[in-house]
């Protein structure tokens, strides 16, 4: 649930700490919620980057890494694993060292081979930061976007931007009265305070993918239509080949051919003409698979499962076309098949 301390109504930073901290408190107490937390900036929500330098870099030498204000608690609340150091705690105010903690895309880039507990950055001319932990990665932007290297402050240390943007995030296993609970909670701390963007973590994730998951059903939804149209081709053409083959099994028959030779003979030239179509679709599905890389998260565009069970299907489905014609065509009386030459 989102809200706004901005500076024309909360202009002295202690007060809106103050009035923050207590918000915290009394929503952690509600019924059903297990953790409480707040953050300026929320995963697959809304993005906030800041340029910073590493102590002993050269002066010029500044990076980018995404950012978030947050309160104590931040990483329980939303299930983020603190992989090394520790949270931020209610000593890290305006007057201690600052401190921040990184995600483990940030350690792992600058600070190769090192405890990245420890070490220092600059952020913009501010003062140095300290290390002090480092968090698990998480998706900023958006899902099928690698983890960009993440910075994260605690919002009772460093102030807040101009818009004074605040998200409360809860972790509760109460029901649906929850957000009116945490509403009157809210206007009763401050009833001019705005609440607006009121969802649960799982919507986030959803509307973030909205757009690709429509997409990604319409390709689906052609490719199953292509895919049954393949199919229907394929075991129309066969059936009409074998079917035109019908005397000529009957004079084999007659000449003293089995039922089990004229089925292999089918199955065999059925075969023969899938799998040669079969390489020849792989070979332009190759080609063609460019057009789809940019749709494409950690999944080859040489996937090797759809290179094998397309074909694979195809291939049955030719089979499945020949065995049936031939099998009607082998019970054709042979004097029959005789009579018609």
């Amino acid at each position: 649930m989102r809200t706004l301390f901005d500076r024309s109504r909360y202009p002295d930073p202690v007060k809106r700490n103050a009035i923050q901290k207590q918000l915290l408190q009394d929503l952690q107490r509600l019924p059903g919620v297990t953790a409480a937390a707040a953050a300026s900036h929320l995963p697959l929500s809304d993005t906030r980057q800041i340029g910073f330098r590493l102590e002993r870099a050269a002066t010029d030498d500044y990076h980018w890494a995404e950012n978030s204000l947050i309160s104590p608690g931040y990483f329980h609340a939303m299930g983020i694993s603190l992989l090394k150091g520790r949270d931020f705690s209610e000593q890290d105010v305006p007057d201690a060292p600052n401190v921040a903690v990184i995600n483990e895309t940030m350690a792992r880039r600058f600070f190769p081979g090192q405890d990245p507990v420890g070490q220092r950055f600059q952020w913009g001319g501010r003062t140095y930061f300290t290390v002090i932990g480092v968090a698990a990665d998480v998706h900023i932007s958006a899902l099928d976007a690698d983890p960009q290297p993440m910075i994260y402050y605690s919002m009772f240390q460093v102030a807040s931007g101009a818009s004074g943007r605040t998200a409360f995030v809860l972790r509760s296993n109460a029901g649906t009265g929850l957000f009116s609970a945490v509403q009157k909670q809210i206007w009763a701390a401050d009833k001019d305070l705005p609440l607006y963007q009121t969802s649960t973590l799982a919507t986030l994730v959803s509307e973030s993918l909205a757009q690709r998951r429509f997409t990604l059903l319409l390709l689906g939804s052609f490719a199953v239509v292509a895919l049954t149209l393949a199919a229907i081709g394929l075991f129309g053409v066969i059936s009409h080949l074998v079917a035109d083959r019908t005397r000529e099994f009957g004079v084999r028959m007659a000449l003293g051919a089995n039922r089990t030779s004229i089925y292999w003979q089918v199955l065999r030239r059925a075969a023969e003409l899938g799998i040669g179509g079969c390489a020849l679709g792989l070979l332009l599905s190759v080609l063609a698979s460019r057009l789809l890389t940019s749709s494409l998260y950690h999944v080859s565009r040489f996937d090797l499962p759809t290179m094998l069970l397309v074909p694979l299907l195809l291939l049955g489905v030719a089979l499945f076309a020949a065995y049936w014609p031939a099998r009607r065509a082998t019970r054709v009386d042979p004097m029959v098949a005789l009579r018609c030459e």
